[in-house]
């Protein structure tokens, strides 16, 4: 999007915006054939994240389930 940052300052500020005694994870979801899995698998993992793939609506109710339970 015009005006937003790039993906590189994006994962750098998360980085360095972490607080070991009060980490939060971001948990990316991507959803159909067109989301950007490495994109978000970086964001996700600049925070200790992660990143779930439903290709599918078939598979968007085991996406939630592995994501609120933890993996």
């Amino acid at each position: 999007d015009p005006g937003s940052i790039d993906l590189q300052t994006l994962v750098r500020d998360l980085k360095d915006g972490q607080d070991p005694g009060r980490p939060v994870r971001i948990l990316t979801l991507a959803y159909g054939t067109d989301a950007d899995v490495p994109a978000l698998s970086q964001i996700s993992e600049a925070t200790g994240g992660m990143a779930f793939v439903a290709p599918n609506p078939v598979g968007i109710g085991k996406v939630f389930f592995a994501a609120l339970s933890g993996g």
